[in-house]
């Protein structure tokens, strides 16, 4: 079976139909999804730049993390994890516009960096613990300056690591040797899931958990 468009068909099989059923059913969060997943569809590839040292390598139609692959999944999946919560629970938001604090996003991104790379560049921590510790960072600072956001950060943190659960066992049914042939397992806990690395559970969960409240955290909206 040929692997180099796995990454291609997974994405787009998998993940793509949930994020459209959202933007479709959702028509009150379709800015919140599409500016979503615009932003972090194009800073991804810049982090995947950290796994290639030692977590991934993937087998990509382009140069990978510049190739359609990493821009989609992470186009994708950030709008599935800020939208995903709202969704399930039924909520909306409000706008209370006190709240606002546009001026955050650079404050965590150059917080996310101060904790990531010195972690990876300094401590050798590997990249997906250093990154998933960057992200539980900021869920951490959004909860605390917003209490009224720790349901949407926790299970929001906890459907998207569902989502990515069952998109791997349907991933892996149809490309069992995707994990053995991509991942290091040899530079983290070798701990399988159903195949699927426990590594990418907790990610997940931890980009659930940064994405789905930062919306409402950055623009002052509330959900009811």
């Amino acid at each position: 079976m040929d692997y180099k468009y796995a990454y291609l068909i997974g994405v787009l099989s998998i993940l793509f139909p949930i994020w459209l059923f959202l933007l479709i059913r959702r028509k009150d969060l379709r800015k919140e999804i599409l500016l979503t997943s615009i932003v972090i569809g194009l800073l991804g590839p810049f982090s995947e730049l950290l796994y290639l040292r030692d977590y991934w390598h993937p087998e990509t139609i382009g140069t990978y993390p510049f190739g359609p692959e990493g821009f989609l999944f992470g186009f994708l999946l950030s709008g599935i994890a800020v939208s995903i919560y709202e969704e399930v629970y039924g909520r909306h938001l409000y706008r209370v516009k006190k709240l606002q604090r546009p001026l955050f996003v650079l404050f965590f991104v150059i917080g996310f960096l101060l904790i990531v790379l010195p972690l990876v560049f300094l401590a050798g921590l590997n990249s997906i613990y250093a990154t998933t510790i960057g992200l539980l960072a900021i869920a951490t600072t959004v909860v605390f300056l917003r209490r009224d956001l720790v349901a949407h950060s926790l299970i929001g943190g906890l459907l998207t690591g569902v989502i990515m659960f069952l998109s791997y066992v349907v991933f892996l049914f149809i490309f069992p040797e995707a994990v053995g042939r991509w991942w290091s397992l040899q530079n983290v806990s070798s701990i399988l899931i159903l195949g699927i690395p426990i590594e990418e559970l907790i990610w997940a969960f931890a980009v659930g958990a940064t994405i789905g409240p930062i919306y409402e955290f950055l623009l002052g909206y509330r959900l009811r």
